[in-house]
């Protein structure tokens, strides 16, 4: 990437040393748009245009945004990864339109799997950037994987546009298989590390194995006080008894 010192910035404290990179309007974080020299107001409504489902699709397009001042939209013109106009996206779009008409029509294979995608592949679903698709992760490695699509709404800081984004661009295959947690053998710690399962809950089915035993069907759960039956049935799928 070039990297260009900007001296002055709209909406910024004139001491704020700022670095202009390429940037995509439709992908670039708050954080990115920030560094760019964005004051917080502005980054956030450009964040919230496109979470609503609006786009950029040429690089005047951001001057649509309220409060971008003219001077500073010419001082990043340079750095927007957008076509000038129009035409240079229909033309891109024509060239993309020639391709072998094999690939040139989506399938079902286009979507990736959910379970194995990494930031990147979450990244170019609009609405989720670098934190957004970083949490997803996090949240997918503390459940053991994701066994329902609709688990995405769990994950903080997702609106629900973005989670249908992802719902329509993603999926779960139907062998996966979760990483589970053997309820007979587990500590304390490792039940409470799994999002379904509070450190109360945790404790219980420690407590119940010690005066019962082993655990001889997960429907024994039943037996502890502290877990309901939604607890219960959110979990069974991420527990195991062992060999």
């Amino acid at each position: 990437w070039e990297v260009r010192p900007l001296t002055q910035q709209a909406g910024a404290p004139p001491s704020a040393e700022t670095t202009l990179f390429h940037f995509d309007p439709n992908h670039a974080t708050v954080e990115q748009l920030q560094a760019l020299g964005f004051t917080t107001n502005l980054a956030t409504r450009i964040d919230h245009y496109r979470q609503k489902g609006g786009k950029f699709l040429v690089k005047k397009d951001l001057l649509k945004i309220y409060g971008i001042d003219s001077s500073f939209y010419y001082q990043l013109s340079a750095f927007i990864e957008l076509p000038e106009t129009s035409d240079q996206k229909r033309t891109r779009q024509k060239r993309m339109t020639y391709a072998p008409r094999s690939t040139s029509v989506k399938t079902p294979s286009a979507k990736f799997d959910l379970n194995k995608a990494d930031t990147s592949q979450l990244m170019n679903v609009d609405g989720i950037g670098t934190k957004r698709s970083q949490r997803i992760i996090k949240y997918r490695d503390a459940l053991g994987g994701f066994i329902r699509m609709d688990q995405i709404q769990e994950v903080y800081g997702l609106d629900s546009i973005a989670v249908r984004k992802l719902s329509l661009e993603s999926f779960i295959a139907v062998d996966f298989e979760p990483v589970t947690i053997n309820v007979n053998t587990s500590d304390e710690k490792r039940l409470a590390s799994h999002p379904y399962l509070s450190n109360a809950a945790a404790r219980s089915i420690v407590a119940y194995r010690f005066q019962h035993g082993e655990f001889k069907t997960i429907e024994e759960l039943r037996n502890i006080h502290a877990l309901d039956e939604k607890t219960i049935q959110k979990i069974t799928p991420y527990l195991t008894l062992g060999d």
